[in-house]
């Protein structure tokens, strides 16, 4: 019996020594991640800086780059609805559409 106590005595050691070793780690990891958290403003006023400077310098890359993404977020959007169709989109068929538009016998 003697035996089964020690182990047991050791495993709780063992554990109790885990558990210190682990809540010194998390420490250590909150103590970092709140350092990051306090840089990200600083972080991201030298991001907007860098932009602002790269914009005056050359306005015109950015323009272009501007209406290139504009052109390819339009065509995606473009190719999305025409597969799926838009007026299926807000939950009218294509069908009841053209029947609704036929029911008010517009003249052209």
């Amino acid at each position: 019996m003697a035996n089964t106590e020690t182990d047991v005595g050791n495993v709780a050691e063992n554990v109790g020594q885990n558990l210190k070793e682990r809540a010194e780690e998390f420490k250590e990891y909150g103590e970092r991640v709140k350092s990051r958290v306090n840089e990200l403003p600083r972080y991201g006023r030298d991001i907007f800086n860098r932009i602002d400077q790269s914009a005056r310098a050359n306005p015109w890359m950015h323009v272009g780059i501007a209406c290139a993404g504009g052109l390819l977020i339009g065509l995606a959007l473009g190719r999305m609805m025409s597969s799926s169709g838009t007026s299926e989109i807000v939950g009218i068929s294509g069908r009841e559409y053209l029947r609704e538009e036929e029911d008010f016998e517009l003249d052209s």
